[in-house]
């Protein structure tokens, strides 16, 4: 199913939807791939670890700003 059609995806998904948004507007974006090494309370004690089963991927992109140089944006909202 699209996830366009689904109204939702992971991070992967949404970052192609908002490369295919930015091609079309005239922006160079890329992905980035990288890790989550936080948790929400900040306590847990495996916090900066890679996880084996890597559940702590994330993917978001940044944006070519002219005269600015490249920016990150969080697609994942």
């Amino acid at each position: 199913m699209s996830i366009l059609k689904a109204g939702r995806g992971q991070c992967d998904h949404i970052a192609i939807v908002f490369s295919d948004v930015a091609k079309a507007m005239g922006l160079k974006s890329r992905k980035v791939v990288g890790f989550v090494l936080d948790t929400e309370n900040g306590i847990d004690s495996e916090v900066h670890k890679v996880r084996p089963t890597f559940s702590n991927r994330h993917v978001w992109m940044e944006v070519e700003v002219p005269g600015y140089g490249w920016v990150e944006l969080e697609a994942n909202f």
